[in-house]
């Protein structure tokens, strides 16, 4: 069973039909079984049936096997685009001796270089997966999820975010409950007369689902990871609170404490506080989502930081800083896809200008010059740390925001 995409991007069951573009489409197998000597992909197929065909594409042509390039385990839009695989079929019956993992389902997804930013790791990777699974209503937290190929190469990228040294710092918590594993670790007890290890359904597919189907409701995965670290989701408070994010690295906004005091001189009644990125490093994944499910206006540089966003009550507020692309001349959001796809939460996108990059401790060294192959389309200043000129635009946008708050709560 695969899903693909219509040619209006909508979201389409493809049933037995083959998209000929492998990174738009997702599919589920099921009864199939991981060779171990050969660590492929078995798909089994009852000698009875040999003759008649797994699927047909959509020039209505039978195909008895399935294409190298069948589905695609990548990111769609990182190089090398797409990851080509396929199960191999064989017309036999699983052996009868055959052991079958505990998880009932499995995802083979590959990883990436970018897997070391906290948004590429967080959407990019985990986000997509728990698509997969949703869009083929599959979903549990006890699915496992394998490593297929890596885009890139630093295979250990992984290991900051996903399968880091300390457990509780693991982003894969919210969505699963088993740590992920290579292909060789993928070996159920008592497999050993057959060789192989069979899982019950094996979902492969594109790794960037938000962006190549149809918009998606990000709600289920706030919500699975609230359930799954255990934090606790008090709903939007009776009482507001303001967090902005002072972030270290690229894109900081270096007054950002400047900005708390503007705020809690005109907001006396409403909580405002500063998290130190550093000391948000060391949170465990679960204070974390404590402390988003807890905030009603959140303030953040662009950049992956601020894509934990995703987990502010529904109703709250995100104030996203843009950048300023000197090569369009024009004030730009960074993350814009991605927030697009979260519905329960109201993105304000914070403008900017040049005058805010002036007096900061990073220039000229943060320019990318305009020789550069990233500069037409992001501009020199991308990289660039901000420090927020006119307080009065700030101040506006938490006002609305936090007016928005109050029209919601007839106690304030």
């Amino acid at each position: 069973m695969c899903y693909g995409l219509k040619e209006d991007g909508k979201h389409v069951h493809a049933g037995t039909s083959w998209s000929t573009d492998p990174g738009h489409q997702v599919c589920q197998f099921d009864n199939v079984c991981l060779d171990h000597s050969s660590q492929r992909f078995h798909y089994y197929v009852d000698p009875r049936f040999a003759g008649v065909p797994l699927f047909y594409d959509h020039n209505a042509r039978a195909h008895f096997k399935f294409p190298d390039n069948f589905v695609s385990t990548g990111h769609v839009t990182i190089e090398p685009f797409i990851l080509p695989w396929a199960p191999i079929v064989v017309h036999k019956a699983i052996p009868s001796d055959a052991a079958y993992a505990s998880q009932p389902v499995a995802v083979y997804a590959s990883s990436n270089d970018y897997t070391f930013n906290y948004g590429h790791a967080l959407f990019d990777f985990l986000y997509a997966v728990f698509n997969q699974l949703q869009t083929l209503q599959l979903y549990t937290p006890d699915f496992q999820l394998l490593l297929a190929q890596h885009q890139g190469v630093n295979s250990d990228t992984i290991n900051i975010f996903i399968n880091p040294d300390h457990p509780d710092r693991s982003l894969l918590r919210l969505i699963s409950r088993n740590p992920v594993l290579p292909l060789h670790e993928f070996v159920a007890p008592g497999s050993e007369p057959a060789g192989i290890t069979c899982v019950k359904a094996l979902v492969v597919g594109s790794a960037h689902m938000h962006l190549t189907l149809a918009r998606s409701s990000a709600l289920p995965f706030r919500a699975a990871a609230i359930v799954n670290t255990g934090a606790h989701d008090p709903g939007l408070a009776w009482k507001p609170r303001i967090l902005l994010l002072d972030k270290h690295g690229r894109r900081r906004v270096e007054n950002m404490r400047q900005i708390a005091r503007a705020l809690a001189a005109d907001f006396p009644l409403v909580e405002v506080v500063v998290q130190n990125g550093r000391a948000m490093e060391r949170m465990s994944i679960r204070e974390q989502l404590n402390m988003m499910a807890s905030t009603t206006v959140l303030i953040t540089p662009c950049g992956g930081l601020g894509t934990v966003s995703v987990f502010l009550p529904p109703g709250a507020t995100a104030i996203v800083m843009n950048y300023y692309n000197t090569a369009k001349n024009t004030s730009t959001q960074m993350e814009e896809p991605y927030y697009a796809n979260i519905e329960y939460i109201d993105y304000q996108y914070f403008p900017v200008v040049p005058e805010d990059y002036t007096g900061t401790s990073d220039r000229p060294n943060c320019e990318i010059p305009e020789h550069a192959v990233h500069y037409p389309a992001q501009g020199g200043l991308i990289n660039c740390n901000l420090r927020i000129k006119d307080m009065w635009r700030m101040r506006n946008m938490v006002n609305a925001a936090v007016m928005r708050w109050a029209a919601r709560d007839e106690n304030w």
